[in-house]
């Protein structure tokens, strides 16, 4: 789904090794794994550390980590923005709580990761679906209280749709 993204510009290949040299300087892990992206190792991490004592903190603008932020536990700060990102901010941003953002944007789509979502149904729809029915498996368990016209592009995209979530 990724195909179509561009390369990675050679400014920014060539620094690379020397903020692998900083961290095995400073004594910092790094942690990579072939064929897994930066963000699901890091919402992995994040997920597995989200009820210890201490916090943890996600530098990141990447929207689909905006489901591991929960109060007191897992922050995001926006490095762009220079803004630590809560809860309420991301139900400001989104309109869904944290626990709907996979879904939302399985729905939406996410051009700057190249998620397609579903052809059609912007944020407006993706809100009114996730507040009636709570996930995208919801939505799709009830079609038949969505009216026709929705259901055929749902019932059509649906491979999409969960190849996004995914």
């Amino acid at each position: 789904y990724k195909a179509q993204r561009d390369s990675m510009p050679d400014n920014l290949r060539s620094q690379i090794d020397w903020v692998f040299d900083l961290f095995k300087t400073a004594d910092i892990q790094i942690l990579f794994q072939d064929w897994y992206e930066a963000d699901d190792i890091i919402g992995s991490i994040a997920h597995q550390h989200e009820n210890n004592a201490y916090q943890v903190v996600i530098v990141s603008s990447d929207k689909d980590l905006c489901q591991f932020v929960k109060d007191g536990h897992i922050h995001i700060f926006d490095a762009m923005k220079r803004k630590f990102l809560r809860e309420s901010d991301v139900l400001e941003k989104f309109w869904v709580p944290r626990h709907q953002v996979r879904d939302y944007l399985a729905i939406v789509g996410d051009s700057s990761d190249n998620i397609p979502g579903i052809h059609g149904f912007g944020p407006k729809k993706a809100i009114d679906l996730l507040s009636k029915y709570g996930t995208l498996e919801w939505i799709y368990e009830y079609l038949d209280e969505i009216t026709p016209k929705m259901q055929e592009v749902l019932i059509a995209q649906k491979e999409n749709a969960f190849l996004s979530q995914k």
